[in-house]
């Protein structure tokens, strides 16, 4: 975990967060992010790779498909929180 808060400072808790209006959870193999169309949405795996990224245009509401089972880190502008996929 100290690693992960190394690459991505200020985690919240797996649950959904809503910060500022945005909501971020997990939805099968989906990860769901709501109201974050001023910012560019990251998703990161435990190793810190970047799995996905979408643009600040093309978010507002989206489902962004992650393949594998574990968890996220998605990170929207100096927004960050876990996600789960199961």
């Amino acid at each position: 975990e100290s690693y992960l808060n190394s690459v991505v400072p200020n985690l919240s808790p797996i649950n959904t967060v809503e910060s500022n209006q945005i909501s971020v959870y997990s939805k099968g193999h989906y990860v769901v992010v709501e109201n974050a169309e001023i910012s560019d949405v990251e998703i990161y795996d435990i190793t810190a790779r970047c799995v996905s990224k979408k643009g600040a245009n093309a978010v507002s509401s989206s489902e962004i498909y992650v393949e594998k089972t574990g968890v996220y880190i998605v990170r929207i502008g100096g927004f960050a929180q876990r996600v789960v996929i199961k």
